[in-house]
């Protein structure tokens, strides 16, 4: 569904090579200039329609209200530091059962009020998750804060700890038993025999196996010595 057509807003033929090697779709590249400490600025601007959908009622807009510029970080490229400038568009929602009036342009690759590029985010989940990286050395490394990195890792591992478990198939030493064999001497014949093995899990006080025989179990209240 469409609304009546005040602006002729799409825009054309702005897939350039840079905007391929930049690689956010939905976004092409306009110009790239250097700042003043050796990074790069990119500006880019909008390249897909949908990015003026309302988002309260999904009616295209073709109203325009505005302009206004967003700066999302988005990942590492190359040695030096990339900067993203987006110029996007405020739209008015004509729909009359739509209780919202105006809107900013999003993208999936650029979530609505989100400092950081959707791949960005997912880079950061990643290299906590995967990478073995502390929460600190990712923030240190990609120039991010704390919470940010610690809330993209929360992020990035929800759909996986929500998925149920792998059936057991077969248990290990670990699931059966703790700790180390205890060994006592038979007061008749003088050997040493097996009392325990550990505990038992979800216990306190190590439990004799079942295998040992009443007087090696009686042993066990004896201490030990082997002089």
């Amino acid at each position: 569904m469409l609304q009546r057509t005040h602006v002729q807003h799409v825009q054309k033929g702005l897939v350039s090579d840079a905007s391929r090697l930049l690689g956010l779709e939905g976004l092409a590249v306009q110009r790239i200039e250097s700042d003043a400490f050796g990074g790069r600025v990119v500006h880019v601007v909008t390249a897909d329609e949908t990015a003026s959908a309302c988002p309260g009622c999904g009616v295209l807009s073709v109203t325009l209200k505005g302009r206004a510029c967003s700066r999302p970080r988005d990942i590492p490229y190359g040695t030096t530091r990339l900067r993203l400038i987006w110029h996007k568009r405020r739209w008015r929602c004509k729909e009359q059962l739509c209780g919202r009036a105006s809107f900013t342009e999003s993208l999936p690759g650029v979530r609505a009020r989100s400092r950081l590029t959707t791949r960005f985010r997912a880079g950061l989940g990643c290299a906590v998750a995967e990478q073995q990286r502390c929460v600190s050395e990712a923030a240190a490394h990609y120039g991010a804060s704390w919470p940010i990195v610690h809330d993209a890792f929360v992020e990035h591992v929800r759909v996986p700890l929500a998925a149920p478990l792998p059936q057991v198939l077969v248990l290990g030493m670990d699931e059966t038993r703790r700790g180390k064999p205890v060994w006592a001497q038979d007061l008749h014949t003088k050997r040493w025999v097996l009392v325990r093995v550990g505990g038992t899990p979800g216990s306190s006080t190590p439990q004799a196996p079942a295998a040992c025989s009443p007087r090696s179990r009686a042993a066990a209240a004896l201490p030990l010595s082997r002089g």
